[in-house]
């Protein structure tokens, strides 16, 4: 039988009693909890990366300035820690594409990621005349780890001087205003799946979240499917990876999430 159970709680408690076999979606909040219990078995899967997408259409983050600002700012190991709060769940990794696909896998821009910076970034907002203008971070409770993260970059933001102000939605309405009500959001917490080539890349799409309008981008992205090794595109993406950290920001990367299972000690062959 497969149960929708919503409750992060509930899930854990049916199953320490026995009442489910297999979990999807253990809370990340009690994991030190459940790893040391006897009946419970663990499986920590590497499912994407947590980022932070920018409003690249309107309001304060269309301006690069600003991304960069931002990004020169934060720590992503303490926004990671009050997502996932154990180092086991979530990786440091400036790579857009998972390291599990190795022939993509890059370093390139790696040196833009995780300053913490926050007196740097500080001038930076001087330089560039920030007034105080109010920044809307979206996020949602539907996603624990989603939620903790919006409270830590918030907090980083303030630190530097910026009027932040979290909005929490349920998951529909957030994706809504995402998609649809540019005006409403300048930032929001979310997460991109593994994929398997660059091109599928969300971060990077022309139409998600207002899209990346950027000509080179769609050129080298056509470039990396029409090459013709795998040496030759690997050599565009790394190109390409730099460009999106040194001239875009269109997200700006937390780090690799990892995803929890459970399953009881009774139960054998699950893969």
């Amino acid at each position: 039988y497969l149960y929708i159970v919503p409750d992060p709680t509930t899930r854990l408690t049916g199953l320490q009693t026995g009442e489910y076999d297999v979990v999807h979606g253990l809370p990340y909040d009690m994991y030190d909890q459940f790893k040391e219990d006897p009946n419970i078995e663990t499986i920590i899967s590497k499912e994407g990366n947590q980022v932070l997408i920018m409003n690249n259409v309107e309001g304060p983050a269309s301006d690069l300035k600003m991304r960069q600002a931002i990004n020169t700012a934060l720590d992503h190991e303490d926004i990671l820690m009050a997502a996932m709060p154990n180092e086991d769940l979530f990786t440091l990794d400036s790579s857009y594409m998972d390291r599990s696909i190795e022939s993509w896998a890059s370093d390139a821009g790696s040196e833009y990621y995780n300053q913490n910076d926050p007196e740097k970034a500080k001038q930076m907002l001087d330089d560039m005349g920030y007034d105080g203008e109010e920044f809307t971070i979206l996020t949602t409770r539907d996603y624990t780890e989603f939620y903790n993260a919006g409270i830590a970059i918030q907090e980083q933001l303030k630190q530097i001087g910026m009027n932040v102000t979290l909005e929490v939605y349920d998951w529909p309405t957030m994706v809504d205003k995402v998609e649809n009500n540019f005006s409403e959001w300048d930032a929001v917490v979310n997460s991109f799946s593994v994929v398997s080539t660059p091109p599928q890349l969300l971060a990077l799409s022309p139409t998600y979240a207002g899209g990346v309008n950027d000509d080179k981008v769609g050129e080298m992205m056509r470039a990396i499917e029409t090459a013709p090794t795998t040496e030759e595109a690997r050599e565009i993406w790394d190109e390409l990876q730099l460009y999106a950290w040194e001239e875009l920001l269109p997200v700006i990367q937390n780090g690799v999430y990892h995803y929890l299972y459970g399953y009881g000690t009774n139960v054998e062959g699950l893969t």
